[in-house]
């Protein structure tokens, strides 16, 4: 299952918003946009962590919305393990 979520092919979303965030981590994601749903998850692998992100929402800016959430839940998973 890893190997079909790696190398998300497309830049945006969570991707955009873990690149965002200068991180080494290893990205598995599945994403999906119809009409103003957009919906994204990762399962994120740093050497120090790693979380499961799920987030679906209808917003005609879902897409920049999910990218900034990302880097907020990253930031505080990386402060939370010194």
């Amino acid at each position: 299952m890893l190997d079909i979520l790696s190398d998300p092919g497309i830049n945006h979303k969570f991707v955009e918003g873990l690149a965002d965030e200068s991180t080494d981590a290893e990205i598995f994601r599945k994403s999906g946009t119809w009409k103003n749903f957009h919906a994204d998850s990762a399962i994120v692998i740093d050497k120090d962590y790693q979380y499961i992100s799920v987030a679906i929402l209808e917003h005609e800016d879902g897409g920049e919305i999910l990218e900034k959430g990302i880097g907020s839940i990253d930031d505080s998973v990386e402060a939370g393990n010194p």
